[in-house]
């Protein structure tokens, strides 16, 4: 114990190892010398840490195209690069280039499509998510009883539940 106070001959203010205070009587301890006592203290030590790192090997593999639709379209492009074979005219050239765009264009039409489905479906779940928060907190409400409610108070907070969600719902459209 480590003495705080003398606080009369009778009883001295002291205070406990654990950090309690409080009075004990002085006939019962007597007042020592403090010893400088030497604490060896233990000072965390960094290890360097060796980190395990997977090893990448890339391993070549032959994947199978999906084969094109049109055929025609990509041998004749690919012609460009060399030189144009007899007969070839550049009005042909003209009309397989017009063919590739067009499917291009379709193909372009296709992913809008989906594209806008998505935004349209993740804003159906945003507001389902919205709603459903709303009517935990509705519930919430109408489930916290009041004894001094009667049923008439608890139909009228329904009523007003009710209104507020149609509300909400022409809002919304």
């Amino acid at each position: 114990m480590i003495l705080i106070h003398e606080t009369n001959a009778d009883w001295w203010n002291v205070r406990k190892a654990n950090g309690q205070d409080g009075f004990v009587p002085a006939n019962y301890v007597k007042l020592v010398e403090p010893k400088i006592v030497r604490k060896v203290v233990k000072q965390p030590v960094k290890v360097p840490e060796k980190q395990r790192v997977k090893k990448t090997v890339l391993k070549k593999k032959v994947i199978k195209r999906k084969k094109d639709k049109s055929p025609e379209i990509k041998r004749t492009l690919s012609r460009s690069s060399s030189k144009p074979e007899e007969g070839e005219n550049v009005k042909e050239r003209q009309n397989v280039i017009n063919v590739a765009y067009e499917h291009l264009v379709k193909l372009s039409q296709e992913r809008r499509l989906y594209l806008e489905d998505a935004i349209c479906l993740f804003g159906f779940y945003r507001e389902c998510d919205d709603f459903e928060a709303w009517m935990k907190d509705k519930e919430k409400m109408l489930t916290t009883e009041d004894p001094n409610d009667s049923v008439e108070v608890m139909k009228k907070k329904f009523e007003v539940c009710l209104y507020l969600s149609l509300f909400f719902v022409l809002a919304d459209s």
